[in-house]
Parts: C-alpha cells; structure tokens; sequence
C-alpha cells in the first residue's frame, strides 16, 4: 500500500502530485534583484528522516501561505513543482527543490512523534581542518562568546559598513572566529546590552565559511543566515546544560576575557568619542542611536509603578491568565511570579532635564537589591509599596554616566522617556573620557533645581 505522505529522497520531476509531511526549519524574504522578477519566499524543510529540501513560494500564492508558516512547525503539503536545484548558494544537498504554485495545499499538523532536526552542527574541529572551504555552502555553528571586539565602521568596495569580530568557544574548547555584519550587529549590542555579564550561548544558523590568511572565519550571509542569542530550542539548552556542568566553563565567562561590565564601557567610550551628549543637545539634534550623557538624578517621578511582572527567560512582560504568568514570545505559561524593576528618575545636567527609563539590571546596580527582596522587607514591615522611598532615596543626588537609546519616536515628539542601556559610576572612567567634554558644565544648576 502506497503510504500517504513521500519522503524526500523519493521526490523527483516525474510528477506534481506529491504529498509530504515536512517541517519548516527556516524562512526568509528575498528580495526582487534589480527590475526583474518579485519578492519570494524562500523556505527549509526536512522530513521524518532528517533529509532537507528547499522550496520557493512566489506571488499568487504567498499572501495566502505566508501566514501559515512559522519555523519549528509541522505542514502537510501536497502538489508541488519539483524543479532542480540550480541554486548558487546551496542551502541542502538535495539535487531537487520544490516550488509552490497556486494548487499547491498547505496546512499545519500536529504529530508528537515526528522528529525535530532544526539544525545541523557542524564541529569547530572539523569545520577548521576542511582543506578547502566550499564558500556556496551554508553551516549551522553554536558555542560559547569568550571574547569579542568592539563594533567597527568601515567601508567596504566604496559603501559604508559596520561590523564586529568574536570569538565562539564549543564544549571541547576549541574556537571559531566569527564576524557579523550589518543589521546583525545592532542586534548583538542591543542583547549583549540587555545581559551584562551572563554567558552568551550564539548559534548562527545557515552561515557562511571563508579561510582568510590560514584561519577559518564565519558571517552572516543577507537574507539567509538566522543568529539565535541564548536561544530556548532543545539543542541549545542541551548545549548549555553541559556547558554549565563543565566546572571551566561555566567560570570562563566573556568577564574573564577582558569583557567585564567597566572595561566593555572604556572599550565604548574609547572608540566612540563622539557620542557623548548633553540633555539639550538630545532635544536639539534629532539624532537617532545610543548616546553617553552625564547627569544627576534629582528624583523619582513615579513611587507607584516600580516594578512589573516578568517572563524569567527574557525581559518581557507577561499577561496573568488566572493564577498563570503567559509570555508571548515564549509562548508558555508559567505558575511562578518574576519581578523585575522600571524605574523612572529625572535626570538633569546644566543645559536641561529628562526623565530616563531604568530597566532590572541597572536598577540591581545602583540600589544593591532585587524586586523579591524590597518586596519581603515591605511585607515583613506591614507596609505598602508606597511606603518604600527609603529605598529609593539612595538614588538621588547620584551623579551617573548614561548610555540612553533614542528612537525615532522619541525625536518625533512622540515619547520623551529615553531608556538607559548602560550606566557608570565610575569616577576613573568619568574623568578620563567625560572630564573636558563637561568641564564648562560645572556649576550649581544642581543644587537650584532641586531647590525648585
């Protein structure tokens, strides 16, 4: 009897009436090139058994289709074109691929048995000892950030690029130099931002190898390459599982590589002289990025709202389903309660005032406790959250260094909360890289404001 659903080595061009069970491992847009052809989309399956096929959804049916598809998730698909694979840039090794046409069906499926292969590691170790690097192949690579370089400009064949060098380390201790360019960038920093000094687990799925001057080297690819920062997928909390059994490891964060909190500031600070800013000339310049400015909290503008729920993998926050914490970009529910801390405080210097955003990790910094235990001395003393200014107290008059983000938002008028990504006390760092930029600042502007 002829089962229901093919395998994909049985796929070829004798016909278009294939059905297949496949899941989706990864999807992306691809863009029309030049004035010819339209946008696609372009997408990885794998079968029961592991085996890849690429397949292209254009116009006619990718509105309909589009919607339905969501990495990790299982499909029935039944009536395709199967065409051959003359792809440049292989993303299988399959000799077809499939393209779908306006009868080709499509629905989601649920079978607990059928396997989850979202990737396909290659080792550090036998990536390194290819004596020829196949730059049209793609790779799946995850380990552990040890180390990394602050992020560059540079222009490359007369455009404007930016990029940033690290290093991965896998769990027999070898190393890969990788580099991300573009947008890829801006991502990692907004992470890394969000994280301080926790170990970074990195998987970069679907990039490409080249071997430059004898050293093996991985980036990111347009379109293509997909980077998963301390990723949820049952890979790679396995990876940080024997990661975290590993008495080395688990010691050997990106902080004893020379990138603890302070020096990752200096690294900054260093190699972006130009971004430190006054409150004025926030208002004034209109500029969209991450800015250094050095103030003084003079208070708090909100006791009320100090604090909120949150996911515990990522600082999001979740919605109460009865006695349940739901978080949407898990998509899980949780029985548990987290807090975390968003703190608004006014923010003044000598040209101006503005009211900063601060998330968990800052606030821990700067008050020397977490949610949970403000929280127990409240419900020990018989008081209410109202009651804790005490706590709070300990922030004003404190003159700090701010790393703020401004949006495009923000400059349109729309939102005049600037959120703080980064801050410093640190009175070595403040002279050194601040001292002449705010020398003419010095006066008792302070002191009048809060007076006022």
């Amino acid at each position: 009897m002829t089962p229901l659903f093919r395998l994909i080595r049985e796929v070829n061009t004798s016909n278009m009436h294939w059905a297949l069970k496949l899941r989706l491992v990864r999807s992306y847009d691809l863009p029309a090139y030049g004035n010819k052809g339209n946008p696609t989309l372009e997408c990885i399956f794998h079968d029961k058994e592991g085996s890849r096929i690429h397949a292209t959804i254009k116009d006619g049916i990718l509105e309909k289709v589009k919607p339905i598809l969501k990495e990790g998730h299982l499909y029935a698909v039944k009536n395709v074109i199967v065409a051959e694979n003359m792809l440049k840039y292989k993303t299988t090794k399959n000799e077809y691929k499939i393209n779908f046409f306006s009868k080709t069906n499509i629905c989601e499926i649920f079978d607990d048995d059928f396997p989850s292969i979202m990737f396909q590691f290659k080792s550090f170790k036998d990536l390194k000892n290819e004596y020829v690097i196949d730059q049209t192949k793609f790779y799946d690579v995850i380990g552990k950030m040890v180390s990394r370089d602050a992020p560059q400009n540079r222009e490359v064949n007369g455009r404007a690029t930016k990029l940033i060098d690290f290093i991965l380390e896998d769990l027999e201790n070898n190393n890969l130099a990788c580099t991300l360019w573009e947008n890829f960038v801006d991502d990692m920093m907004a992470f890394l931002d969000t994280i301080g000094e926790d170990p970074v687990v990195v998987v970069l799925q679907m990039c490409r190898a080249k071997k430059i001057m004898g050293e093996v080297r991985v980036s990111n690819t347009f379109y293509i390459t997909k980077m998963i920062l301390n990723g949820n997928w049952s890979e790679i909390l396995e990876f940080r599982t024997r990661m975290n059994s590993d008495v080395k490891t688990s010691t050997n964060s990106i902080s004893t590589t020379s990138m603890s909190y302070s020096q990752t500031i200096v690294e900054e600070l260093t190699n972006a002289n130009d971004s430190l800013r006054t409150i004025e000339q926030i208002f004034e310049n209109n500029e969209v990025g991450s800015f250094w400015i050095y103030g003084r909290i003079v208070c708090m503008e909100s006791r009320g709202n100090w604090w909120y729920l949150s996911c515990k993998k990522y600082p999001k926050k979740v919605n109460v389903v009865g006695d349940k914490f739901y978080c949407e970009k898990c998509d899980h529910l949780d029985t548990t309660e987290n807090m975390r801390f968003k703190i608004h405080v006014r923010v003044v210097d000598t040209t101006g005032n503005a009211v900063f955003l601060l998330w968990d990790r800052e606030c821990i910094k700067l008050i020397g406790k977490t949610v949970h235990e403000i929280n127990a001395e409240i419900e020990n003393q018989g008081t209410d959250a109202s009651k804790t200014s005490k706590e709070f107290d300990h922030l004003v008059d404190r003159k700090i260094l701010f790393k703020v983000q401004l949006r495009t938002d923000q400059i349109r008028g729309f939102n005049g909360i600037y959120t703080v990504i980064k801050l410093t006390e640190d009175p070595t760092i403040v002279e050194k890289y601040c001292g002449d930029f705010f020398e003419s600042q010095e006066s008792d502007l302070f002191s009048k404001l809060k007076k006022n």
